[in-house]
């Protein structure tokens, strides 16, 4: 996808910057008008990319992140889920030790009867 280290990089540096100012910012500032009616839309832009995050629900939740450069979709996630409000805090988390520390893997598994 990249051409060179130095292009992933950037790129991965910019989602940080994304997701910190952004949901685990909470920040207003990020919150824009939607494209898709009753979801909530979220926004970061910085010189040639654009990270949109559009999700539906609060307990329960669907969106999809789409990092785009220069008007060109470059990498996209989709998420779901439900759970307490604890799960709002681990994520948030998550992303606040990302920014001191840099890259982490972590993991969440869930046991659950089918």
């Amino acid at each position: 996808m990249w051409r060179n280290e130095a292009g992933r990089d950037r790129f991965v540096d910019f989602l940080l910057r994304a997701k910190r100012a952004t949901y685990a910012g909470q920040d207003d500032e990020a919150t824009v008008a939607p494209l898709v009616p009753r979801s909530k839309q979220l926004e970061y832009r910085d010189g040639d990319y654009l990270h949109r995050d559009i999700y539906f629900g609060m307990a329960c939740f669907v969106g999809q992140e789409v990092v785009s450069l220069r008007s060109e979709p470059v990498w996209s996630m989709s998420y779901a889920g439900g759970d307490s409000r604890t799960i709002y805090r681990f994520l948030r988390l998550g992303i606040e030790e990302i920014a001191r520390e840099g890259a982490q893997v972590y993991e969440c598994r869930v046991d659950a009867d089918p």
